[in-house]
């Protein structure tokens, strides 16, 4: 299996989750810099077959530190904004993006959630929360809305570490 396929089927299910016409999935898919098929998977000229689900993922490629050897990348980047650039070691190194480097979950940490603001362990789960705004009325609304919110995500992810 090569890596086109293994990303259409995740964003085959992930179009199918669509309701309503919103989007109800998020999905990063993480490849090398030396596959060509993963590096033009947003180039529907090469791959017009992907226009209908393509989009249900944010591709990106783990590189080091050494840019030099990514500069055949810029010009995908240029013309269809993927793939994004994972800087593994500084994601390891500042681990929850600390003040510092601490580097503690340097070994742990194998990539990110669907747009890479949160690290995550092998088995760890991404449940961020929304709120909107324009449906609270009140200070005490509000409040109570991210006490909510947070306790959801809180249960989520201790019920989800508890089964893995």
């Amino acid at each position: 299996m090569n890596s086109k396929i293994i990303t259409d089927i995740c964003c085959v299910m992930g179009r199918m989750v669509i309701a309503g016409n919103m989007r109800r999935s998020a999905m990063l898919a993480m490849g090398k810099s030396d596959d060509e098929m993963f590096v033009d998977l947003k180039n529907y000229l090469i791959f017009p077959d992907r226009i209908e689900y393509g989009y249900c993922t944010n591709n990106s490629i783990t590189i080091d530190q050494n840019l030099d050897e990514y500069k055949h990348i810029i010009k995908r980047i240029k013309q269809n904004g993927e793939p994004g650039l994972l800087f593994m070691d500084n994601i390891r190194r500042y681990g929850r993006m600390q003040n510092r480097a601490d580097s503690k979950d340097f070994h742990k940490i194998i990539g990110g959630n669907a747009c890479a603001e949160i690290t995550l362990r092998s088995y760890e789960l991404c449940n961020l929360s929304e709120v909107f705004w324009n449906r609270i009325d009140t200070l005490d609304e509000f409040s109570d809305v991210l006490k909510y919110a947070f306790l959801v995500c809180k249960i989520v992810s201790k019920y989800y570490r508890n089964r893995c």
